[in-house]
């Protein structure tokens, strides 16, 4: 735990919430001389701070603390625009070479929930025949059904389970256009699963599941109107269809 010693007016000049906080007597906080910010890292409690009270800075940061700075000055609604002249100081001061990525690690964040929900997608489809083969009670099911996931793995396109940690969603799908699997002549009527039409079904619907993150998507998520609480409640109210109206690139609700 830490204190800070800060000046209330200068909170409520560059933050909404702290004018409605700290403003009148509808919040406690508004007749307290001591405020609790709750659990929000102290290096970057006091990073914020110090921005906006424009006294001596501090740059000791890692990157996903930075990030917490991010959500800070969001939850806040702080200027972010003033933050840059700090941003630039403390970017000149990391250690190179860094990863370009480390910087993108909201979006990644958001990347690898999509990503984790495509391989749901393409298991479902990659599976369906083996799920086929598992109702059949022919003899030649067995050989059929190890050919089937044997091929797979000889494209290094299977188990999913193993194959997802090492390989981006894209390697994966060019890999499986090279899935050429046929039920030899000699297997049953229910062996001869239409396999290469199953994969490439799945392959498909993986495709055009996800488009990326919509940048339009991005910005309507946080609405401005000026007013904190008016935010909230437009936020709240926006039904699907309000949601996609006069996007650049239409798509469909995993894209969101």
């Amino acid at each position: 735990m830490a204190r800070f010693r800060v000046n209330r007016d200068i909170l409520k000049k560059v933050s909404q919430v702290f004018l409605g906080m700290l403003v009148g007597a509808h919040w406690k906080e508004s007749l307290q001389t001591a405020v609790s910010l709750g659990e929000g890292h102290i290096t970057v409690t006091e990073v914020w701070l110090r921005v906006v009270h424009n006294v001596k800075l501090i740059y000791n940061l890692l990157f996903p603390e930075l990030w917490q700075l991010v959500e800070a000055i969001d939850h806040y609604d702080l200027d972010i625009t003033a933050f840059n002249p700090w941003f630039a100081t403390w970017h000149t001061q990391q250690p190179l070479p860094f990863k370009p990525a480390e910087l993108l690690f909201p979006a990644w964040q958001q990347l690898n929930a999509a990503k984790g929900r495509l391989r749901t997608v393409l298991f479902r489809g990659l599976w369906e025949p083996c799920h086929n083969l598992f109702e059949t009670s022919c003899a030649c099911k067995k050989e059929t059904l190890y050919d089937y996931q044997n091929h797979l793995y000889s494209i290094h396109a299977w188990p999913l389970e193993t194959v997802f940690f090492s390989a981006s969603i894209r390697e994966i799908l060019d890999r499986l256009a090279r899935f050429s699997y046929e039920a030899p002549t000699s297997a049953c009527g229910q062996c001869q699963q239409d396999y290469k039409g199953i994969v490439a079904r799945a392959v498909y619907r993986v495709q055009v599941y996800f488009d990326g993150l919509c940048l339009d998507c991005l910005d309507r998520s946080k609405p401005k109107t000026g007013h904190v609480d008016l935010d909230y409640w437009f936020h709240d109210k926006l039904r699907e269809y309000e949601w996609v109206r006069g996007f650049r690139f239409p798509h469909g609700q995993p894209t969101w």
